[in-house]
């Protein structure tokens, strides 16, 4: 029988009594991990608790799937279930969350932690990776989080075009491209942000199949580039990785790094439904508390100035805003030159 080892209202953290399986959810949501010596970490089990629906991992398409996250060290790379020694487990718990983190060496000389965190008023789990490296080198392309399913019999990618996949220009005629809902049944699609985080398409990802009323939803939570792979590798076998893209992070012996997080969140319906969970989320555990004396009088440069401003200019016009009653004063694009 599991025992519960942190609790935050109906969210909690629980292991087997083995200590070879930990369990992060609530109600609503169970996600399962499970260390095998000599096969690493894993996906053990997804319960939506809702529909019922079990999402069970698919670890044949490669031997990094259903690792729960993706590496690349010196251009090699590495998921959970290359970890060579599971060095420690912990949970805790504070006022508004459950955190499960499960520490792992991977390549030798990198201590990955896996960290996993789901807040009391969100059905959504949210996931990253600290990272330290015993010798030099440098991490590349992070996947803080990967989807490797048998669940899904005729699987459909959902997502939101970006603000500029349209090109340099606006098109002459016809609906606006920007910030659409795309729908594709998979197949292969190979997605990226382009320039900018939202470039060409956001980062929000919502799989599901026509055969049933529930799906999978995951995201990003990131400003830089990213790249995101959807494919159905065999009869009813999904994966998704969604990493990061465009840098290598060289680390000095003993330093560690953060990843961007990723969260991951089941919705039974509709993606009417699935935006639900992303918002109910995004207001528990994302976005900052609403101010008393919000909205506040701002005076934005791009309105004016496009990018062509300077430091005199800028001084200028916050001195004019503040006589004014300009109570925040934003430097938009063109922030970064000198």
């Amino acid at each position: 029988m599991e025992q519960r080892r942190a609790t935050c209202g109906q969210a909690y953290v629980a292991t087997d009594p083995g200590d070879r399986e930990w369990t992060i959810g609530n109600d609503r949501v169970r996600k399962t991990l499970a260390w095998w010596p000599g096969a690493g970490l894993r996906l053990a089990v997804l319960e939506n608790r809702t529909s019922g629906h079990i999402w069970r991992p698919a670890l044949e398409p490669s031997p990094f799937a259903g690792g729960e996250f993706l590496l690349h060290w010196e251009d090699v790379a590495y998921s959970g279930r290359q970890a060579t020694d599971l060095l420690d487990v912990d949970a805790r718990a504070d006022a508004h969350a459950v955190m499960l983190c499960i520490t792992l060496r991977v390549a030798d000389v990198l201590d990955v932690m896996v960290c996993y965190r789901l807040h009391r008023d969100a059905d959504v789990v949210e996931q990253w990776l600290n990272i330290s490296t015993q010798q030099p080198g440098t991490l590349s392309r992070i996947a803080p989080l990967t989807i490797s399913t048998s669940s899904l019999s005729s699987p459909m990618l959902h997502w939101v075009r970006g603000i500029q996949n349209h090109g340099v220009s606006m098109p002459k005629k016809g609906p606006y491209p920007a910030f659409q809902v795309r729908h594709e049944p998979l197949g292969t699609v190979t997605l990226a942000s382009g320039l900018r985080s939202t470039w060409h398409e956001i980062a929000w990802f919502a799989l599901d199949s026509g055969d049933r009323g529930d799906g999978l939803l995951i995201g990003l939570l990131y400003s830089g580039r990213w790249t995101a792979i959807a494919s159905a590798v065999d009869a009813g076998v999904t994966t998704l990785n969604l990493s990061t893209a465009g840098y290598g992070m060289p680390l000095t012996a003993g330093e560690r790094w953060t990843s961007p997080a990723a969260f991951m969140g089941l919705y039974c319906g509709d993606l009417d439904d699935a935006a639900h969970v992303q918002h109910t989320y995004m207001r528990a555990a994302v976005v900052p508390p609403t101010p008393a004396d919000f909205p506040w009088v701002q005076y934005n440069t791009w309105f004016a100035h496009l990018v062509d401003y300077d430091e005199a200019l800028l001084r200028q016009e916050a001195e004019l805003a503040a006589r004014l009653g300009v109570e925040v004063f934003v430097i938009d694009a063109g922030w970064w030159e000198p």
